[in-house]
C-alpha cells in the first residue's frame, strides 16, 4: 500500500472510523441478507487485531548510524558504489522494512474484518450499499493477501499469521460468492440484434458505420464484464488451493461451507467468461463474413467453422463436471474439449492466413476497422482457448476431502455418485498396511491381513521346516509383506509387449489384454495436444500394469523385512524385478513417443517449450533435448540503427526424433517494448517485453498483418509460465 495512508487497528474497532480509513467509499459492512449472509457465513472470526508487525522492530538510531553506507568524498563527483557487504546490508533492511509494512498492512486488514464482522452481525447496513459495501471488504482482503508475500517465516508461521491467512482467503472467497450472485446479466440481446443486423447486411445495404459503432460499444461492454470477473475467479480458485487440504478443514469449523460455495462460484464464473468469449466471437465472426471483399468461399468456411467451434466448446454440462474440484477428472469429456480447442485454433489459424493476405493486399489495406475487428476476434479465440486450459487443468480433492464437501454440481450433478472405484494404486499404504490390496483375479471374500499372514508364515515354515539348510521363519510382519508383493504380482498382468513404437502399439495392447480402449484412443488422436496425450497414455499404463513407484515400493519392502534368503522370497525378487524392468521399458517408450510429438506438434506453445527444456538428456536416442541459438535481430518498423530494434529471434534445435530423423526446428520470437539490442535478450526481463511466443518453421516470414493477427491470438496466454520459460531461455542462450 505504498502512497496510501494505512488506517490503524484501533480505528477498525470503532465503527465510525471507517470512513476515514476508505475516504473513497461508504462503511465497508455487508448487508444482513442472503447476500451479505454469505459473506460470513462458516468463515473465521477475524478477532483482535493479530499485530503481525510487531515481529520485527526497526533498529535502534545508533545502530542504524553504524551501519549506514560512508558519505561520499567531497572531490568524487559520484559516491562510490557499496561493497557486496554493504549491499548485503541494504537488502537485508530493506527486506525487513517490507516485512514491517507488510505486517501492518495485514493487522489492518484484520482489524477491518474484525469491524466488518460486528456491523454486519448488527445489521447497520441497508440494501442500496450493499455492492459499495461488499466491493470495498474485497479490496481489504486482496490487500492483506497480497502481502503475505514480503512477511517473513517468523511471521507467517506463527500462531497469528496462520489464522490471518485463513481468515483473508476466507473472507475473500466468501465475499466473491457474494458480489457473483449480483452480477449483471450479459449482454445478449444487444449480441443478438447486432448479428441480425449484420446477416441482414449480406443481402441488402446497411449504415455500416452505425453498425460498427454500436459493435465498438459492444465489444466494451463485454470486455468489461470479462475483467469484472477476473478478481472473483482467482479468490474462488486460490481458496480451494490454500486451505482447501484436511489439516485446514480439521482445524476450522465453517471451512467446508465456504469451500462448497466457493466450487459452484467458481463454475459459475468460468461458464460466464465461456459465454462471454463465444459471444464475442460469434458477433466478431459475422461482421468478418459481410466485410468488403472477405466474403470468399474459403474465409466463409473459416469462419462459420469457428463459430461452430466456439460454440460446441461452450458445453455447460461439461464445464460443470471438469471444473468441479469434488469430481474426478472425466477422461472422455476431457478428450473431447481438449480437442475441440486445438480445432478451434486450427480454424483460427487458417482464417489468420486468409486475412492476412487480403489485409496485405490493396483494398484491405484501406480497411483499418475490419483489421481492428479481425485483431479482436484472433484476440477473443486466444481467451476462449485459455478458458478451456483452465477447465482441463483444475485441481481436484483428495477423495476423502471431496467427501466431505458432498454435494451437488451447480447444474445438480451428485458429487458422491457414479465415481470410479479406487485402484489398487489409488490407496496410500504404509510400510505393511493393515489389509492387503485385492486382487483383480480374485472374486472370493477377503481374508484378515492378520489372518493371512498367519497362514502365509505357517506354510513357509512348513516348507523351511523340510528344507536344508533351513531359513528362520517368518514374523507375521514379514509374512505380511511377502503376501502383499505376492497379491500385486497376481492382481496385474505382465506386459506383452517391451517397447511401444507408436500410440497404434499401445491400442493394440489394450484390446489384447480385452480393456476399453475407448478414453485412451480419444486422447491420442492426432490433433490432441501432445503432453496431455503423453499424460493419459501414462494413467492407462499404471491402470493396466500398476503404477512403478507402487512396484518399487513393494520390492523395497520385501527387501527391508530381512528375509531375503528366504526362497519364496527370492523368488518374489526376481518376479518384481522383471515386472519392474518391463513396466519402465514401457514408460520409457511414452516418453519418447511424447516426445517426438511435442517435437512435431504444429500448434507449438511455451507449455512445450518448456517441457523440452527440462526434458533430461537421451544420449543414446536422441541428444540434447534442446540446443538454444543465440538470439538475432529481425527488422522491424522503426528501428533506430541496425544495432537496435524491438524483435528479436532465438532458434531451437530439438535434436533427432526417435527413429533417429533430424526433429523440425522452433522459433521464439521476442518483442521488446523499446529498442534493445540482441545482448540485451540475454538479460531482458519479461515485464520489458509486448509478446513472447514459439513459431514453427512454416510460421516465420509470414508478414506484419499475419504477426499482428497471431500475437492477438496468443495475447492471454501470458502467466509465470512465461517467465520461467524466459529465464531458461536466456540462461541457455549460445553465445553469437
Amino acid at each position: 500500500m505504498s502512497g496510501e495512508r494505512v488506517p490503524s487497528a484501533r480505528a477498525y474497532r470503532n465503527p465510525g472510523a471507517h470512513r476515514a480509513a476508505e475516504p473513497q467509499d461508504q462503511v465497508a459492512v455487508p448487508v444482513g441478507d442472503a447476500s451479505a449472509g454469505a459473506a460470513r457465513r462458516g468463515s473465521v472470526s477475524a478477532g483482535a487485531s493479530s499485530r503481525l508487525a510487531e515481529h520485527l522492530v526497526p533498529r535502534s538510531r545508533s545502530t542504524a548510524v553504524g551501519t549506514a553506507l560512508p558519505a561520499p568524498r567531497a572531490s568524487l563527483p559520484v559516491p562510490r558504489p557499496p561493497t557486496p557487504a554493504q549491499q548485503q546490508q541494504i537488502e537485508k533492511r530493506a527486506k525487513k522494512q517490507a516485512a514491517i509494512a507488510a505486517g501492518q498492512t495485514v493487522d489492518d486488514a484484520m482489524a477491518y474484518f474484525e469491524g466488518f464482522d460486528a456491523l454486519c452481525a448488527r445489521g447497520l447496513i441497508t440494501a442500496e450499499n450493499e455492492q459499495r459495501t461488499l466491493s470495498t471488504a474485497f479490496r481489504w482482503a486482496e490487500r492483506g493477501i497480497a502481502a503475505f508475500g514480503s512477511l517473513t517465516e517468523l511471521q507467517r508461521n506463527g500462531d497469528d499469521g496462520q489464522k490471518s491467512f485463513v481468515t483473508l482467503y476466507q473472507k475473500r472467497a466468501a465475499i466473491a460468492t457474494a458480489l457473483a450472485r449480483s452480477l449483471p446479466p450479459l449482454p445478449a440481446e444487444e449480441a443478438y440484434a447486432l448479428s441480425a443486423r449484420m446477416l441482414k447486411a449480406r443481402s441488402e445495404p446497411v449504415d455500416l458505420p452505425a453498425l460498427d459503432s454500436d459493435l465498438h460499444a459492444y465489444l466494451g461492454q463485454v470486455d468489461l464484464a470479462a475483467k469484472a470477473i477476473e478478481p472473483y475467479i482467482r479468490a474462488s480458485s486460490e481458496v480451494m488451493e490454500k486451505l482447501g487440504n484436511t489439516a485446514h478443514l480439521k482445524a476450522y469449523a465453517g471451512l467446508i461451507e465456504v469451500l462448497k460455495s466457493a466450487v459452484l462460484t467458481l463454475t459459475k464464473l468460468r461458464m460466464r467468461a465461456f459465454d462471454l468469449h463465444k459471444e464475442q466471437i460469434c458477433t466478431l465472426g459475422n461482421r468478418m463474413v459481410v466485410a468488403e471483399g472477405m466474403r470468399g468461399t474459403e474465409i466463409l468456411r473459416e469462419t462459420v467453422a469457428m463459430l461452430t467451434c466456439a460454440v460446441n466448446l461452450s458445453d455447460s454440462v461439461a464445464i460443470d463436471l471438469l471444473q468441479d474440484a469434488r469430481i474426478p477428472r472425466q477422461q472422455t469429456l476431457a478428450s473431447r474439449m481438449e480437442n475441440g480447442a486445438l480445432l478451434l485454433r486450427e480454424h483460427a489459424e487458417a482464417f489468420i492466413g486468409l486475412a492476412s493476405r487480403h489485409f496485405d493486399a490493396e483494398a484491405g489495406a484501406a480497411q483499418p476497422d475490419i483489421l481492428e475487428f479481425a485483431r479482436q476476434l484472433a484476440v477473443a479465440i486466444g481467451a476462449l482457448a485459455q478458458q478451456c486450459d483452465a477447465v482441463l487443468e483444475a485441481p481436484k480433492l483428495s477423495r476423502a476431502n471431496a467427501k466431505l464437501l458432498e454435494g451437488t454440481t451447480l447444474l445438480g450433478q451428485p458429487t458422491g455418485h457414479d465415481v470410479p472405484a479406487l485402484s489398487l494404486d489409488d490407496v496410500e499404504d504404509s510400510l505393511v498396511p493393515q489389509a492387503p490390496e485385492a486382487s483383480a483375479s480374485a472374486p472370493s471374500p477377503r481374508r484378515s491381513s492378520a489372518g493371512k499372514a498367519r497362514k502365509t508364515a505357517g506354510r513357509q515354515a512348513a516348507q523351511d521346516a523340510g528344507s536344508v539348510p533351513s531359513a528362520p521363519a517368518l514374523s507375521l510382519r514379514q509374512a505380511a509383506v511377502l503376501e502383499l508383493a505376492q497379491e500385486r504380482l497376481k492382481a496385474f498382468p505382465a506386459p506383452k509387449l517391451a517397447r511401444l513404437r507408436g500410440p497404434g502399439d499401445l491400442l493394440t495392447l489394450g484390446e489384447s489384454l480385452q480393456k476399453d480402449i475407448s478414453v485412451i484412443s480419444a486422447a491420442m488422436e492426432q490433433r490432441s495436444e501432445p503432453l496431455s496425450a503423453a499424460r493419459q497414455m501414462r494413467r492407462t499404463l499404471d491402470g493396466w500394469f500398476g503404477a512403478p513407484g507402487q512396484w518399487r515400493a513393494r520390492r523395497e519392502q520385501l527387501e527391508a523385512a530381512g528375509i531375503v534368503g528366504t526362497p519364496s522370497v527370492a523368488q518374489a525378487l526376481v518376479a518384481l524385478d522383471e515386472r519392474i524392468a518391463a513396466i519402465d521399458g514401457l514408460h520409457r517408450s511414452v516418453d519418447a513417443i511424447g516426445a517426438d510429438r511435442v517435437k512435431t506438434f504444429p500448434y507449438p506453445d511455451l507449455k512445450h517449450v518448456s517441457h523440452l527444456l527440462a526434458t533430461a538428456t537421451d544420449a543414446k536416442a536422441s541428444g540434447p533435448g534442446v540446443r538454444v541459438g543465440a538470439p538475432r535481430k529481425l527488422p522491424s518498423p522503426g528501428d533506430p540503427d541496425d544495432r537496435h530494434g524491438t524483435l528479436f529471434e532465438v532458434k531451437l534445435d530439438t535434436g533427432k526424433l526417435a527413429d533417429g530423423r533430424p526433429a523440425p526446428a522452433l522459433y521464439v520470437h521476442l518483442h521488446a517494448k523499446s529498442p534493445i539490442t540482441a545482448e540485451a535478450c540475454r538479460t531482458v526481463p519479461f515485464e520489458a517485453l509486448d509478446a513472447f511466443h514459439v513459431k514453427t518453421a512454416d510460421q516465420r516470414g509470414k508478414g506484419a498483418t499475419w504477426e499482428l493477427l497471431n500475437d492477438a491470438l496468443h495475447s492471454v496466454h501470458r502467466g509465470v509460465l512465461d517467465t520461467e520459460v524466459l529465464k531458461a531461455l536466456q540462461h541457455r542462450m549460445a553465445r553469437g
